[in-house]
């Protein structure tokens, strides 16, 4: 009887054990772990680092006096007064009015530039396209456009 008095009193004077999974957390921050040790570890990198960028002098644009900048402005104003008055005589003989697509076989002159529509090719995967061709007699610059009308 006394063994088991014993034993009555051990397992009510004892407390419970409980535990959990053990975690170890990483002190040193170069074998990672915590994103909080990013600016240690880009600290020391740069410290090790012994490549020094070679000096390159500035460039300097000089200086535009308030008549080149005015110059500018007026070149720039009158250019696209031009372009725009351009435009719409393009416009009007390359552009169908009623379906806004270009007309194949169109031609016009505009200044020195000559823009013509090329008639409707074949491209890759069968798709159709229209070239057009703008050339001021020196050079010529090439766009493929798809053609949408059928």
């Amino acid at each position: 009887m006394n063994l088991r008095i014993y034993l009555f009193l051990i397992l009510i004077s004892t407390n419970s054990a409980f535990a959990t999974e053990l975690v170890y957390h990483f002190q040193n921050p170069n074998f990672g772990g915590s994103p909080l040790n990013g600016p240690f570890l880009l600290n020391e990198a740069n410290a090790q680092n012994g490549y020094k960028a070679p000096k390159v002098a500035p460039v300097t644009t000089p200086k535009k006096t308030d008549i080149e900048k005015f110059t500018d402005k007026v070149s720039t104003a009158l250019l696209n007064k031009i372009a725009a008055s351009n435009i719409d005589a393009i416009t009007s003989v390359i552009v169908d009015p009623k379906t806004g697509n270009l007309v194949p076989g169109a031609n016009a002159d505009v200044g020195v530039y000559n823009i013509s529509v090329s008639n409707v090719v074949e491209g890759v995967n069968g798709t159709k396209l229209l070239n057009v061709i703008i050339s001021d007699g020196i050079t010529n610059t090439n766009i493929s456009v798809p053609y949408l009308n059928e």
